[in-house]
């Protein structure tokens, strides 16, 4: 027991290898704001995924389960009921999964549902002031992790929240 409930945030990067953070091989860091959370934070180096979707990937990082080794994906199927990180903390815990990607075509949304993730925002959801050009399947980058912040900035403690 640790006495009180820490706040979470998770920055899962996909696609993105630590040579966006440590190598400064040009002469700089390609991305200093990411290594400044690494040095607050916990980077967790020794990871690696569990599989080559992000369906699989994402399950297993917040279930701590491998993912089914089968063309179908059991992780994103309605009925699923697995626990997840979120069915672990208390009742009164905030907690988010943001992404500008659509939730439709890649989430395990139902895995998250049933295991106590209270808010799941994605393309089809985030609600923004202005819209910036990006890809058909995504929202800009930049506007999302704005109201990711602004959601930060605002969130009832204690909190977990995730941006994907």
């Amino acid at each position: 027991q640790l006495g009180f409930q820490p706040n979470l945030v998770f920055v899962v990067m996909e696609s993105t290898g630590a040579d966006y953070i440590f190598d400064q091989s040009f002469g700089e860091l390609p991305m200093p704001f990411l290594r400044s959370l690494v040095d607050k934070g916990m980077f967790l180096e020794n990871h690696h995924s569990t599989a080559n979707t992000s369906p699989r990937g994402i399950f297993s990082i917040f279930s701590g389960l491998y993912p089914e080794q089968h063309p179908n994906m059991v992780c994103v199927r309605s009925d699923l009921k697995i626990p997840s990180l979120f069915s672990f903390l208390p009742d009164e815990t905030d907690s988010l999964w943001m992404t500008p990607g659509r939730l439709k075509s890649y989430f395990p949304r139902a895995f998250f549902e049933n295991s106590g993730l209270r808010t799941i925002e994605g393309l089809e959801t985030i609600p923004l002031d202005r819209v910036r050009p990006g890809p058909d399947n995504a929202r800009n980058e930049f506007d999302v992790a704005e109201v990711f912040e602004e959601r930060l900035m605002h969130a009832q403690e204690p909190f977990s929240y995730v941006y994907f």
